[in-house]
């Protein structure tokens, strides 16, 4: 018979980590408050708004518990991208254009993006796209990691508000437009920055909102 006293630990570590988890949540809720700008009036009156609004929260303690938990590891990725040492890993994609200068779009992106920055004999200039870019700043400063590209508070489905159209020569979206509020409007804005011939890349896994249960951010089922 289990003996009553593990039982005991167990309810107490259990308490324990809830309120470990409710202090980060609390202090996440502050990071949003303070840094999470207005959003498109229009948007808000989407039907599943609230939903989405509310799922920031889980997405950004998941972001503040994993840089967190792995800080020096971060702080490398970081420096790593900044100085260039991470190969871009879409170069095939690129073929068709012999211009030196080569503008690419990361799509919610995340704090990161994990798309590369060094691609030798071109001049890479890539920009990131997450309307929580403010929140993910701020995380990034109070764990002391730097950071200094070119990321853009700006929504999936609002990219011709912050980029003009026809600039980039790759526009892309990593398990990120399931976290959307509407994910074919974001691909249509996706469509409208991409330069004529270009490539717009959509990687997800399949039906991780089914997966998951419809929690937080992910709302949405992307299949082939």
């Amino acid at each position: 018979m289990p003996d009553p006293a593990d039982r005991a630990v167990s309810a107490y570590e259990l308490r324990r980590l809830q309120k470990a988890d409710d202090a980060v949540k609390a202090f996440c809720r502050i990071l949003i408050d303070e840094n999470l700008p207005d959003l498109p009036r229009e948007l808000v009156k989407e039907t599943n708004f609230d939903a989405w609004h509310e799922g920031l929260l889980d997405e950004v303690s998941f972001w503040w518990t994993t840089i967190g938990a792995n800080r020096d590891g971060y702080y490398t990725f970081a420096l790593d991208l900044i100085e260039r040492r991470k190969p871009f890993e879409h170069m095939e994609h690129l073929s068709q254009f012999e211009d030196k200068d080569i503008y690419v779009l990361d799509v919610g992106s995340g704090p990161f993006t994990t798309l590369g920055t060094r691609w030798d004999g071109r001049e890479l200039h890539l920009s990131l796209a997450d309307p929580l870019a403010p929140v993910f700043g701020s995380i990034l400063q109070l764990f002391r990691i730097p950071w200094n590209m070119d990321s853009r508070t700006t929504m999936g489905e609002r990219l011709t508000r912050t980029f003009a159209a026809g600039t980039f020569h790759l526009v892309c979206a990593g398990n990120s437009l399931d976290h959307s509020v509407d994910p074919l409007l974001c691909i249509r804005e996706m469509l409208e920055v991409a330069k004529p011939g270009a490539t717009v890349l959509i990687r997800h896994i399949e039906n991780e909102a089914a997966g998951g249960g419809y929690n937080g951010l992910h709302q949405w089922n992307f299949t082939e």
